[in-house]
């Protein structure tokens, strides 16, 4: 799914979360010059030492929301879905006001549910709830909307596909994502586009 996890978007909300934390009292230099030096490999795209990097700093803090974060985000990048929700799942635990969290897990559910151009519709199910409970918690977070927006479309759920993206042009009316989006969900209602959801795998 090539438009769904906007990268460059991933890695400013990841820079976010390591300046974030230089602002927390008692969070020791040396495990925030480890988590800075994950986010650098991470940044590189060599998530295998981003990852050890993460690791070393949860080692001795299981519960660091910048290094499950940002494991997280490296594991859904090589697409081991299941080590990424773990961390995501920990984090949530641990940090249940954060909105970015719920959406990043989302995309995790989001991005694994796609097969050949088909989607497993019980992993967008759990996309869905994890983008309602980031918008609750952080209405101007425009994110959670553009991808909320596209699994409700592809369900074939075009009206609630189409408040999503008047929702993000109210917030940032110049956004070209949205615009297109918008204009492709109603070319689909136009067309009677079936939705892209199935059962069973498409065959090989």
């Amino acid at each position: 799914m090539s438009n769904v996890r906007y990268k460059n978007m991933k890695k400013s909300t990841l820079t976010f979360l390591a300046i974030a934390c230089l602002s927390i009292v008692g969070c020791r230099d040396v495990e925030m010059a480890t988590v800075n030096r994950a986010y650098r490999w991470y940044k590189r795209g060599d998530y295998d030492r981003a990852i050890q990097q993460f690791s070393v700093v949860l080692s001795s803090n299981p519960t660091n929301l910048y290094a499950l974060a940002g494991r997280g985000d490296s594991f859904a990048e090589k697409k081991e879905y299941e080590n990424a929700l773990k961390d995501y799942d920990k984090a949530i635990e641990h940090h249940p006001s954060h909105a970015k969290l719920y959406y990043h897990r989302g995309v995790c559910w989001q991005e694994s549910a796609e097969l050949r151009g088909w989607y497993d519709e019980d992993k967008l199910v759990k996309a869905l709830a994890d983008y309602d409970k980031s918008i609750e918690l952080d209405g101007k977070y425009i994110l959670p909307y553009i991808n909320r927006a596209f699994i409700n479309k592809i369900m074939g759920n075009y009206e609630l596909a189409l408040s999503d993206y008047e929702a993000v042009l109210k917030l940032d009316p110049g956004n070209a994502k949205a615009k297109e989006a918008k204009e492709k969900t109603l070319k689909a209602i136009a067309e009677g586009k079936e939705p892209q959801i199935r059962e069973e795998p498409p065959p090989e």
